[in-house]
């Protein structure tokens, strides 16, 4: 399965909604999500206006998220720019408070989730079994020091784990082709572009906009645009088995 996520897309759905709980957002969906017994992706942005609390929820997937723009907190930690937060199935966490601005955040799975669970209303829901918690701040490279590579860059941001989970970057010059390689155990990755235009077959695609190739799909060509380009790489592990019982 391969997934594109557009900002053209995410443009023309975009829309308002108002829970009872006070969380008011704007919603924008990169594609739709499909049907799928192993990887039924998702990917939206939410615009979460100035002095908003979305409460302490959980999912009963895993998914990453993406902090792009505005200040607030999760829980008691700071939120800034280009931070990263992972969450595991059944993990607490939250609230989400933006700051004197909008705080924007964009959400991926690589299993459709059915909607936050929020807490304490909905901890009937919750399962025990393995949680966890992972948060970095990412650092771009300078428009100079993109100019300047010579040669393709990839670091672990977080090595992989045993269940395929794992956050990487990659930095690519100019007239640069590269291939994927799913980490061992994983299901799927998402390639997010930070930062310059990144070309899958006849699609190119800038900022935010992404990709999703599931697992096994064994072989995805990409390059760079017009200019030198850093990708995220978000490696997905199956949810555990624990929360099938």
């Amino acid at each position: 399965m391969i997934i594109f996520g557009t900002q053209q897309t995410a443009d023309s759905n975009r829309a308002f909604f108002q829970r009872e709980n006070g969380h008011a957002y704007w919603r924008s969906d990169y594609f739709e999500s499909p049907n799928g017994a192993i990887c039924s992706p998702q990917a939206y942005l939410i615009e979460q206006p100035a002095t908003i609390v979305n409460p302490t929820h959980f999912h009963i997937q895993n998914q990453f998220q993406l902090f792009t723009s505005g200040e607030g907190l999760i829980g008691r930690n700071q939120v800034s720019p280009l931070l990263i937060h992972y969450a595991g199935a059944y993990t607490g966490y939250g609230p989400i408070i933006s700051g004197a601005d909008t705080l924007n955040y964009i959400t991926f799975r690589a299993i459709r989730d059915p909607g936050a669970k929020f807490l304490p209303e909905a901890a009937h829901e919750f399962k025990k079994g393995p949680k966890r918690h992972i948060t970095y701040s990412l650092s771009l490279m300078l428009p100079e020091q993109r100019k300047n590579l010579s040669r393709a860059e990839h670091d672990w941001i977080h090595p992989p784990e045993t269940d395929g989970l794992a956050i990487g970057m990659l930095r690519l010059p100019l007239s640069t082709t590269s291939s994927l390689v799913h980490t061992a155990g994983s299901i799927g990755c998402f390639m997010v572009v930070m930062k310059g235009t990144i070309r899958f077959g006849d699609r190119q695609m800038s900022t935010y906009e992404h990709v999703f190739i599931s697992s096994d799909i064994d072989e995805f060509e990409y390059s760079n645009g017009i200019e030198p380009a850093e990708l995220l790489m978000l490696h997905y592990p199956p949810t555990d088995s624990t929360y099938d019982q």
